[in-house]
């Protein structure tokens, strides 16, 4: 909602609202609440919500579905999604979810140690990964189909 200072207040309710609708909010069920009052999927979804007024070029989201179930999770990044295709803008996702970032990532870069080891499309990154770094990364993944070897782990 850039230059939303200058705008009458019944416009800038109608905005708001608009942008509640998006994320599947109802604006007059928010107002009067305090965030604690709010489930984490709420906030979250209310956040997007901001996001959709100020409408940015880029927008950096660190961990955007931690700390929410799994059902939450989906329809968030769902949102960003649409978000972005209907914006054009760009995300910067920061996660440690290696498959989040397959899912939702046109390019990938993996750091270890506050430096890039590996780049690329997130099919050659997570596919035919090169560093030694990211193959463990993806060799960390549990994996349903297969017995676990939690050998390697301390307690």
């Amino acid at each position: 909602m850039r230059g939303g200072r200058r705008l009458p207040k019944q416009k800038k309710i109608e905005l708001m609202e608009e942008a509640c609708r998006f994320v599947n909010l109802e604006f007059h069920e928010l107002t009067n609440k305090y965030p604690f009052e709010l489930s984490g999927g709420q906030q979250q979804r209310l956040m997007i919500a901001r996001i959709f007024l100020l409408k940015p070029d880029i927008l950096l989201a660190d961990e955007p579905t931690s700390m929410i179930d799994a059902c939450s999770r989906a329809t968030i990044l769902d949102m960003l999604l649409n978000l972005r295709d209907e914006t054009g803008m760009t995300i910067i996702f920061i996660t440690h979810d290696i498959g989040l970032a397959y899912y939702i990532s046109d390019t990938v870069y993996i750091m270890e140690n506050g430096r890039f080891v590996e780049s690329g499309t997130a099919d050659e990154v997570i596919l035919n990964p090169k560093a030694e770094y990211t193959k463990r990364l993806i060799d960390d993944v549990p994996k349903i189909y297969e017995e676990w070897d939690l050998s390697t782990v301390e307690l």
